[in-house]
């Protein structure tokens, strides 16, 4: 008798059966763990790049605030006097030629910061403006287009924004009112005040509206963005004019910013009628008119376009799902290591039977992956949202 029951509770209870109910709850609980990781995604795409967008913003603040610093300690010109030369009758003397080095701007390239930028009317906070329409340029902070004149210049100086991932810089300037102030300050000290005239929703295709004006002494601003939030759909558009009273001295447009430093070389010509030989070795004269001739800016390969925006810098924002092919390899990379780390979890889980221990000890590197993991996957969104 006990031994019978010795038996019977030794045999093995038998393995479940799988038949549609087993493949039905795996299928579950597949859907289940990809609704977890649509909703992470979301969650990153909302907060995650926001993160990721502040930082940058701080990094910008830092390199805006040494920028102007260096701009107000070489802000004032070094004047150099040539020694005149004298006729062999010394009966007259060449003028001097005065040269007036102007100090050089900061070094400005693709991704460095160009200006702070401000909503008076929306919210206090300090947006920082940065050279180029990259994707990694608007990860960063407001980008400026390529081509376009810079803020405080005469022309359309024209910036994009991001309205929904990235800290969303642009997420509400479609409430900015005919009148309203846009405020700026330049890498090289200038304050700026735009007021803004109108605003208007267009195709994304229509890159007419970063064309720079006919009058060469209007002082626009074009703000762009997606339209509406959480689509590429359109493109809203913000227009506004320079308040010429209550902003810094206006500068030429120049070409595009360079990628190395130019200085500028300006001669100061001294003429007289009459000059006489106890001038020789004098100071010139203040009454003596002068004339002011300034040089060009060497042109060379490191001064990119010709004053009007590239197209592709301005259709690159205009594209759809999937355009980023490249970001599939990493995609599949980083998609392999993270099921890698919840097999390996499982797996210890079950064998040792410390499965939330394990679980604990691998969430660490799970995360990280999985923020890599979005990184790339968001490469494949339309790169204007």
């Amino acid at each position: 008798m006990n031994t019978a029951g010795a038996d019977e509770h030794s045999t093995p209870a038998p393995r479940p059966t799988r038949d549609w109910r087993w493949a039905l709850g795996v299928v579950g609980r597949c859907f289940i763990v990809l609704g977890l990781l649509i909703l992470a995604f979301v969650a990153y795409q909302l907060w995650g790049t926001g993160i990721e967008f502040r930082a940058n913003q701080a990094d910008l603040a830092k390199d805006f605030r040494r920028t102007v610093a260096t701009a107000q300690t070489s802000a004032a010109p070094t004047t150099t006097a040539a020694t005149p030369q004298k006729t062999d009758t010394e009966a007259s003397t060449v003028a001097p030629a005065v040269t007036t080095t102007l100090p050089s701007g900061p070094r400005v390239g693709e991704g460095d910061v160009l200006a702070a930028l401000k909503f008076p009317t929306l919210s206090g906070t300090t947006l920082y403006v940065v050279s180029g329409v990259r994707l990694v340029d608007l990860k960063r902070g407001v980008g400026h287009y390529p081509g376009t004149a810079l803020p405080g210049q005469y022309g359309n100086a024209s910036l994009a924004g991001h309205r929904t991932t990235y800290g969303a810089p642009f997420e509400n300037i479609d409430r900015l009112k005919v009148g309203d102030p846009i405020l700026i300050d330049t890498a090289d000290g200038g304050h700026f005040e735009y007021i803004v005239d109108s605003q208007e929703i267009i195709r994304p295709e229509n890159v007419g509206v970063l064309a720079q004006p006919e009058d060469p002494k209007a002082a626009l601003l074009t703000l762009t963005t997606c339209h509406p939030k959480r689509s590429t759909k359109r493109r809203l558009i913000v227009r506004a004019h320079l308040n010429l009273e209550a902003s810094s001295p206006v500068g030429a447009r120049t070409k595009t910013y360079a990628t190395t430093t130019v200085a500028t070389t300006t001669t100061v010509a001294v003429a007289s009628s009459a000059v006489s030989t106890t001038m020789a070795t004098a100071e010139p004269d203040s009454t003596v008119s002068t004339t002011v001739a300034a040089s060009e800016a060497p042109t060379s390969d490191t001064l990119a376009g010709d004053g009007e925006v590239e197209s592709s810098d301005a259709t690159q924002l205009a594209a759809g799902w999937f355009k980023d092919t490249a970001a599939w390899p990493h995609i599949i990379l980083w998609g392999l290591l993270l099921t890698a780390i919840a097999v390996a979890a499982r797996f210890l889980g079950v064998r040792f039977r410390r499965r939330i221990l394990v679980a604990a000890i691998a969430a660490a590197p799970f995360v990280v992956v999985l923020y890599f993991f979005f990184q790339n996957i968001n490469r494949l969104l339309p790169p204007g949202l």
